[in-house]
């Protein structure tokens, strides 16, 4: 049989059975055995009549995602990890236009972060596991900066964190199991910047001490780690082994969760903690034991549950809290017990979980969601009780935007923010005010579709988001309709997928499984030794179901043992787009 013809929009079928399936839907086995109609075509016999029958390609074309995620901006690009066709992850810069999209590599980069104009990242290369790499943003420019962890299992570089002219992260080496290290981008200049943890803790994956929560404070790095004697607690470091130090124990015992949501407000971190007599509550530090203590005990009683959502504004450290009475609100602090209150509370009803949520800062004003019944939305706050104002009814959002149902970001000095909804997606902008609350754009793509990994670059949002066509992609906004686009197709990969078992025949020896496919084009299931050959051609996406037959070998070795494993290997090719092969082992039955 000939292979498919791209012509016009239509894949071309030449003999007797493009005809069947043209007239009829109906399908032939290769043999000539009865066919289960509207499922798959075989492969014409070379005597078999030739004439010409198209099966219609026009319909629409689905490509499957490349999900950009570690969105990093330097020198007005926007750098990415995407996955290009055949799913291989790889680094791209863009410049907003599709012509300068384009892949600069490394391989599966994360944990991507600027120290001035060079990006280090968490990558791999040829002979080694995922290792810390560098690149100047050109494809020439980019090489491994030390192989901290020889071999192809890597050291496995986490949490990248800027202080000055120096990143810290989390990795791994044969010696020393997880611990923090340094760099300046530099072989040379990085190096295991002290040996915390257990003495001989296991490699990464199953070391419970290392470091955590690394949070750049002035020209320190805060973390939490486990020294194995007092449990994880708070640390700082300066770069060097003297200057990285325990800052307070401050609940006795190894056992415990120790310090979160390290936040810098200036000079000072907050975090919350549990002493063992107050219950997770807000503590600060200046980095040193006496400097170190309980901001205030909002929620008497030994909850676990304490502040949450630490951002600084200014001078001003906002988080959300239950304090037993108000139910969860927004409130400040300024490191001090008497300068720690509520806001405002937006949510009347003490019994209420949801309240106030979702903080984010955008220049001098906070934006967050909550209230109660008609008074439920999108708010705005000076950091004052009467500065807080519902600006949109009913507009809500999660910032959380790594799970896709909806994100929120300062761009440009506004908001631009992506609410959770069962169908398609929206994307608004808001300046603070009512007026300023803006729909910016609409697509379709579900629920999992909508903008995520919102990123500021020069004041453009670049987002990724799926529209229904293309997968989750690279888009771009000024913050109108007409400037909101996709940036670029990456993945061209036009995707299908090998469903569940749908049905066994016990006589004949056959199973029929259903296919997912996402534009039409050709089905083909690969000859065997023990399985046949068939070929299912599609108009439009959709389901087809593709019914397995064993070879005369096969069948003979089934009714000999009742059950034969075979590996069917399916390949696909669509009218347009990039098709794909993908290999699964069913047991065929028969009694």
């Amino acid at each position: 049989m000939s292979r498919p013809r791209r012509t016009a929009g239509r894949i071309a079928l030449t003999g007797t059975a493009a005809a069947v399936v043209a007239a009829t839907g109906a399908a032939v086995p290769v043999d000539g055995a009865p066919s289960d109609a509207g499922s798959a075509v075989a492969e014409p016999s070379a005597g078999e009549q030739r004439g010409a029958a198209r099966a219609v390609c026009d319909g629409p074309v689905r490509t499957a995602r490349s999900s950009p995620s570690y969105l990093t901006a330097m020198d007005g690009q926007v750098f990415f990890s995407a996955a290009e066709v055949g799913y291989r992850w790889r680094l791209w810069r863009s410049d907003g236009t599709e012509e300068g999209t384009v892949r600069i590599g490394p391989g599966g980069p994360s944990d991507i972060v600027a120290l001035d104009s060079t990006l280090l990242m968490n990558a791999r290369g040829r002979g080694s596991g995922a290792e810390l790499w560098r690149s100047d943003g050109t494809r020439a420019g980019k090489d491994l900066v030390k192989d901290i962890f020889t071999g192809r299992r890597g050291s496995g570089p986490s949490q990248l964190t800027v202080v000055g002219d120096t990143v810290y992260f989390v990795a791994t080496d044969r010696a020393h199991g997880e611990e923090l290290w340094r760099t300046d981008g530099t072989e040379a200049g990085t190096v295991l910047v002290k040996d915390i943890g257990v003495p001989g803790g296991t490699p990464r994956g199953g070391d419970p001490y290392g470091p955590e929560g690394l949070t750049a404070v002035g020209d320190q790095l805060f973390f939490t780690a486990d020294d194995g004697v007092h449990g994880r607690e708070l640390w700082r470091t300066d770069g060097t082994r003297a200057g990285t130090v325990l800052v307070a124990d401050i609940e006795e015992g190894r056992r415990k969760y120790g310090p979160w949501d390290l936040t810098a407000v200036g000079d000072t971190v907050f975090f919350t903690a549990d002493d063992g007599v107050h219950g997770r509550e807000l503590w600060r530090s200046d980095g040193t034991a006496a400097g170190t203590a309980l901001v205030r005990n909002i929620k008497p009683g030994r909850s676990r549950y304490g502040p949450e959502a630490l951002i600084a504004m200014g001078d001003l450290l906002f988080f959300i809290v239950d304090d037993g009475v108000h139910g969860r609100e927004l409130w400040r602090s300024d490191g001090t017990r008497a300068g720690t209150v509520l806001v405002s509370d937006v949510d009347p009803s003490p019994d209420s979980y949801a309240g106030a949520d979702n903080p984010v800062v955008v220049d001098d004003t906070i934006f967050f969601t909550g209230g109660l019944g008609d008074d439920f939305g999108l708010w705005a706050t000076d950091g004052s009780e009467g500065g807080t104002a519902l600006i949109a009814a009913g507009l809500d959002y999660w910032s959380y935007g790594e799970y896709y149902y909806g994100y929120a970001a300062p761009i440009g000095g506004m908001l631009y923010l992506s609410p959770p909804m069962d169908e398609g997606w929206q994307l608004w902008r808001s300046d603070g005010t009512k007026a300023g609350t803006v729909l910016v754009k609409e697509g379709r793509g579900g629920f999992y579709g909508g903008p995520a990994y919102m990123t500021d670059v020069g004041g453009t949002a670049y987002f990724t988001a799926d529209d229904g066509r293309h997968g989750r992609e690279l888009w771009h906004s000024d913050g109108t309709g007409a400037g909101t686009a996709l940036v670029k197709d990456i993945n061209t990969t036009v995707a299908f997928s090998i469903g569940r078992v749908r049905a066994r025949d016990l006589d004949a020896g056959t199973l029929t499984v259903r296919v997912r496919v996402e534009g039409a084009g050709r089905l083909t299931l690969k000859r065997a030794p023990r399985l046949r050959r068939s070929i299912t051609t599609l108009d439009a996406p959709g389901k087809v179901e593709v019914t397995l037959r064993p070879t005369r070998l096969g069948l003979r070795l089934l009714r000999r043992t009742g059950q034969l494993t075979v590996t069917a290997r399916f390949a696909y090719e669509p009218c347009s787009g990039i098709g794909g092969t993908e290999k699964r082992s069913f047991t065929l039955r028969m009694r």
